[in-house]
């Protein structure tokens, strides 16, 4: 498996900070549904473009997939995001809706530790993929209080402007599966050794 975790939690409560933020760099997504947004995301990209543009996002082409996906704007250079589409399922997962907050300011109902670690995941994903202009590809286990059983398959692919080739807005996609049903998924692919900076 490769782990990595680019910011550190505080280690106020004990072993939070670190399980809390680790995650699973994939170099494909195991998840179908993560495999059916990629797809789409490529077919729309065409040939000779790093990356499709907002506008050739249409949510009526993947309705299954809509209740999943989140979309960020990218804010200062890139060190910050905030969050213009929140699905259905997320809102209900998370048990409110994020629309309008900024990464760096994600809260949520649970003790503040477990808020940190939402923070840093989410930001760890989007820094990940301003920085490399590429679509990412996380998994790793939830760390709610109490949906400890449970894993998360997690992608964002980046999108450019409509009259730029510059990296606007990132798509995301969260969905979630007991422990028991992941291990039934095809074997993950890790991302290779050979990416800097991740430990």
């Amino acid at each position: 498996m490769r782990w990595f975790g680019w910011q550190e939690a505080p280690q106020s409560a004990a072993n939070a900070g670190t399980e809390g933020t680790m995650l699973e760099r994939l170099a494909e997504p195991q998840h179908p549904q993560l495999a059916l947004l990629l797809d789409y995301w490529e077919e729309k990209r065409g040939p000779g473009r790093a990356m499709p543009a907002r506008g050739d996002i249409s949510p009526t082409d993947i309705p299954r997939l809509m209740p999943h996906l989140v979309l960020f704007d990218i804010l200062d250079d890139g060190k910050d995001g905030q969050i213009r589409v929140f699905g259905s399922e997320l809102t209900e997962m998370v048990g409110e809706d994020r629309t309008g907050m900024r990464l760096s300011q994600i809260n949520c109902q649970r003790q503040e530790q477990s808020a940190q670690n939402i923070r840093l995941r989410w930001l760890n994903i989007f820094h990940l993929t301003v920085a490399e202009k590429a679509p990412t590809f996380v998994k790793a286990p939830m760390n709610n209080s109490g949906r400890d059983f449970m894993i998360f398959h997690g992608a964002c692919l980046p999108l450019c402007g409509k009259d730029s080739e510059e990296m606007k807005q990132i798509l995301g996609i969260l969905v979630t599966l007991p422990r028991s049903a992941d291990e039934l998924l095809p074997p993950p692919v890790p991302y290779g050794a050979e990416a800097p900076g991740f430990i």
